[in-house]
């Protein structure tokens, strides 16, 4: 049997300096890239899978998030909110409600399970974040001090992408239950007002869209839009555009320069005789990115 000699030395002070490059590589790493601070919402104490509606603003870091809270669950502006819900409410399921259906209080409490929650293809990975409720030009945020918003990162709420995707009736089978029920089964989810909606994809040219003005000192500094959800045809520029926002993403707001203020508004082809929104005009807020 053959030995080979090794110097322990020799080995010892090469794995010394090798741990020696990789320390300075990192510390050097860390002097150079900036680690994002992004405004998360996640300090403001909120109990599991639940949401408020606060009666002052909402404020984290340099950034504060307006709320007009008119009582009742009515609200414009926004919302803190942790949910989670991504399903149908089984509730008021004709397949899985009880029977005589719900009373109206419970069935508010279905919605809102749906309405509080940002949709994601697997668990709300973010912790805390707003839900914008954009109407009467309510739905903004103003910073500490005039900044670029670097980026924000938006969803859909549940309620918005049930109606969005499936319309207020679906039937289907679903691979999750087959098991204990094999046949077709019946959801229903009412849009605002307690009225029926159609899915977008049944909507010629239908489109849901987020539009985001930046403003400083009273002016505008320049306007974002962000389809949440789109038919086929319905961007001229775009005819091919086909999809409902299904997870976090993010939209990039430097374009809109140093603001003081951002608004949300909401718009769709999608409309009442009054020009009412058909779908919920909510929306979901997090990760907002400043520049400093």
């Amino acid at each position: 049997m053959k030995y080979t000699h090794i110097n322990i030395l020799k080995v010892f002070s090469i794995i010394s300096c090798f741990i020696f490059i990789v320390s300075c590589e990192e510390t050097s790493l860390e002097s150079i890239v900036p680690v994002p601070n992004d405004v998360t919402f996640n300090e403001l104490s909120l109990g599991r899978f639940t949401y408020n509606i606060p009666d002052a603003p909402i404020t984290s870091g340099d950034v504060t998030a307006n709320i007009v809270n008119n009582g009742n669950g009515n609200y414009s502006g926004f919302a803190l909110s942790n949910k989670s819900w991504r399903s149908f409410p089984w509730s008021l399921s004709p397949t899985f409600g009880p029977i005589g259906g719900v009373s109206a209080a419970d069935k508010q409490t279905a919605i809102d399970s749906c309405r509080f929650s940002a949709f994601t293809r697997y668990v709300n990975p973010v912790g805390n974040y707003l839900v914008g409720h954009a109407q009467d030009d309510n739905a903004y945020i103003t910073l500490a001090s005039p900044a670029v918003v670097e980026h924000v990162l938006i969803t859909n709420t549940t309620y918005s992408y049930l109606l969005e995707f499936y319309g207020s009736n679906y039937t289907g089978k679903n691979p999750k239950i087959e098991k204990f029920h094999s046949s077709s089964s019946q959801f229903y989810l009412p849009g605002p007002n307690d009225v029926d909606v159609d899915k977008i994809y049944d909507v010629p040219g239908g489109y849901v869209k987020l539009v985001i003005e930046g403003s400083l000192n009273g002016s505008t500094t320049g306007s974002i839009d962000r389809y949440m959800a789109v038919n086929e045809n319905a961007d001229p520029n775009n005819p091919d555009y086909k999809f409902v926002v299904n997870d976090w993403v993010p939209v990039d707001l430097t374009s809109l320069g140093t603001v003081d203020k951002v608004l949300f508004k909401m718009e769709s082809s999608y409309v009442d005789d009054q020009g009412n929104m058909f779908y919920p005009p909510y929306f979901c807020l997090d990760g907002i990115r400043l520049i400093k």
